[in-house]
């Protein structure tokens, strides 16, 4: 077995702990960052960095929902699970705005996926007494198309990623 040594080529200076990537343009990156409290513990403003890959620099933070986790674009949108809210923040990619919230009225919504038919697929983890559930989501009106419940909770050892979509074998795990 080889390993291939890969060494860093740049460093990009975000002013708050990342989550999720995601990959608008060659040009640009959407970072989803983890959520902050006052020191009253109050939740700060949750925010998606855009980030200039030319230079690796924050050029933009953009507010959208509590907890912000995963996030993939598609169709000119970026699609952004909100973990506190239920919601999910749909970003238009040219003008880096926040266009609109879906209420996905589940559980933790957490990891956020497009799978080969361009449907958005929102996993929500659920918590104990809700059954988790994949959401698939039309990205051109951001209307829910389909519910499936996975029976259960699902999370992991770390409590982050509670999913991965293989985009070759079009499979959800």
């Amino acid at each position: 077995l080889d390993f291939i040594a890969l060494d860093p080529i740049d460093q990009t200076q975000n002013p708050r702990p990342p989550r999720f990537i995601a990959f608008p343009s060659d040009a640009k990156a959407y970072v989803t960052n983890l959520s902050r409290f006052d020191d009253n513990f109050n939740p700060k403003p949750s925010t998606v960095s855009v980030v200039d890959r030319a230079d690796n620099t924050v050029e933009a933070r953009v507010d959208v929902g509590r907890s912000p986790e995963g996030i993939a674009v598609t169709a000119g949108k970026a699609f952004v699970a909100n973990s506190a809210d239920g919601t999910l923040s749909v970003l238009n990619t040219d003008t880096d705005a926040v266009t609109s919230t879906v209420d996905l009225k589940c559980v933790k919504p957490k990891q956020v996926f497009v799978d080969g038919e361009n449907e958005v697929a929102v996993v929500c983890k659920g918590q104990v007494g809700t059954d988790a559930e994949v959401l698939f989501l039309d990205p051109s009106d951001n209307s829910i198309q389909t519910r499936v419940s996975l029976g259960a909770p699902v999370a992991s050892a770390n409590a982050t990623q509670s999913a991965f979509f293989s985009a070759q074998a079009e499979e959800l795990y």
